[in-house]
């Protein structure tokens, strides 16, 4: 008899919530944040009768997760986790929106998630196991449940061992999984839609898949192999098919705007999240953003190595190219820099905005010209962003936006001022509110020291959800050409005739 109500936890070092060998759970209206190393939201392990609902959840691991103990020690209490339904939540960001296992060794069993949502997910359902772990997984439904970005729309996985699949006390137990339904779900971005992998000595069985949309796939649709009684209806690319497609905004760009190779069909490296895809939630019915944004790339690098080439032999008319570069441009700290990235703003830079811009319109498409989106570096008193210049000539990142600003003058092409913009959001909100919407605020760990990072330069969800919604009204107050593409609300939430079918 647990009632978890209306409170907020942050940076929890490990799971946040952890129900274990519990009945009679209700769990409700949680506000929780955590970005370091496994943090689950809740683990529901070996516990029976959970309600979870109206929850929020931004976790740096899986979001809701179903456990029954690990190998030896849960064949012995041989206690399962049973009748769970969860209902009404919302997740920012995490590995799964519903996760079951690995550790599923004394079983799962009569679970129902429905009208949940995510944004940033590994899958939106995952069932992970391994050769040792045993137990079973049985009688799962999920349905009205939508998410934005993952790698895999729904995943079963039973290869999973970890460090554990080298210790010499390696038993074998197989997971029986069957009766798994899934419908009635939707997502806008995956490397893969179903990837269902079962064991080869003991198959998944009884899976249902019935009316599930996904707006784009990178890799498979679907991905079955060792699963048996598989019944698929009605699994569609694009929930917009009736529409056809009226216009396409490609991006050209470095990390800020790459969204981690996800629509090329690589895959996400969290935690930051690119403001570039996260503009298809703002556009009209049948209108895409096409990301060719790479990590890393400056003007220079990024045709050197053909990737703008291949952005142009994509457009056709009709279609609008947005490119913002700089922050790799600037950069000429090693040799290896100056050669392979640097472009002097007042020269080798502006030369590919031209051309780039001139190729746009010999396709009869729309170029647009962005300043890069400035970085959180604030002066000592945490009031004004400062603007990092190079000690022998000025070059800083509002170089690239002047360069910008003047090109797209002298080329009666329209321009979008995120740097300023950016700025201004920045300074109006203070630091403290301003690093949120950096990876800088994520507790992130990079390197070898295990020092968290410092990157004030690349967006987390909440700053991609910032800055997509600061260049929509920007584009859609000065009405510039660009603008016909954007719903007329400036939200992602708008719930018009138009996508009222979309709303769960």
């Amino acid at each position: 008899n647990v009632l978890l109500d209306g409170f907020r936890i942050r940076e929890s070092p490990f799971w946040m919530i952890h129900l274990y060998h519990s009945e009679n759970c209700v769990v409700r209206n949680l506000d929780t944040y955590a970005h370091g190393h496994n943090n689950d939201g809740v683990d529901v392990d070996m516990t029976k009768n959970v309600l979870i609902e109206n929850c929020h959840f931004d976790q740096g691991d899986d979001g809701i997760v179903l456990k029954a103990g690990r190998n030896a020690d849960a064949w012995r209490l041989n206690r399962c986790t049973e009748n769970v339904v969860v209902r009404d939540c919302d997740l920012v960001n995490s590995h799964s929106l519903l996760g079951i296992g690995s550790e599923l060794s004394g079983g799962v069993r009569n679970v129902w998630m429905t009208r949940c949502t995510v944004a940033d997910t590994y899958s939106m359902l995952r069932i992970k196991t391994g050769p040792r772990r045993g137990g079973f997984v049985e009688n799962v439904w999920m349905d009205h449940c939508r998410g934005k970005r993952m790698i895999r729309v729904f995943n079963i996985f039973t290869k999973y061992c970890a460090q554990w699949g080298a210790f010499p006390d390696f038993e074998l137990r197989r997971t029986r999984i069957r009766n798994i339904n899934i419908s009635d779900c939707e997502a806008e971005l995956a490397g893969y839609g179903l990837q269902l992998n079962g064991d080869r000595l003991l198959p998944a069985s009884e899976i249902r898949v019935r009316n599930v949309r996904i707006g784009r796939v990178a890799g498979k649709l679907s991905d079955v192999s060792d699963c048996t009684d598989v019944s698929i209806d009605g699994l569609t690319l694009d929930p917009a098919d009736a529409h056809p497609v009226r216009a396409r905004l490609f991006f050209a760009g470095d990390s800020t705007l790459d969204d981690n190779g996800l629509s090329l069909g690589g895959k996400i490296r969290y935690p930051y999240q690119s403001w570039g895809t996260t503009l298809q939630r703002y556009l009209r019915r049948g209108c895409r953003v096409v990301n060719h944004a790479r990590s890393g790339e400056s003007t220079k690098s990024f045709d050197k190595a053909g990737y703008w080439q291949t952005l142009v032999d994509e457009v056709r008319k009709g279609d609008f190219v947005a490119i913002e570069f700089g922050h790799n441009d600037q950069k000429r700290s090693t040799d290896f820099y100056r050669e392979n990235r640097w472009a002097d703003p007042n020269g080798a830079f502006r030369d590919t905005v031209r051309k780039w811009v001139a190729e746009v319109r010999a396709k009869s498409a729309t170029p647009i010209l962005v300043a890069p989106i400035c970085r959180a570096t604030f002066d000592p008193d945490g009031r004004h962003l400062v603007d990092t210049e190079h000690a022998s000539d000025g070059v800083c990142l509002g170089s690239y936006r002047e360069a910008m600003r003047e090109e797209a003058a002298k080329l009666k092409c329209d321009f979008v001022d995120m740097n300023t913009l950016t700025k201004e959001l920045m300074e109006r909100i203070g630091r403290d509110e301003a690093l949120k919407f950096f990876v800088i605020s994520t507790g992130y760990v990079i390197g070898k020291n295990g020092e968290p990072s410092k990157d004030v330069t690349h967006p987390t969800t909440a700053g991609a959800e910032a800055f997509a919604r600061l260049f929509v009204e920007d584009v859609k107050r000065r009405d510039l050409s660009v603008s016909s593409l954007f719903e007329t609300k400036a939200s992602p939430e708008t719930d018009d005739d138009e996508h009222s079918d979309l709303i769960l």
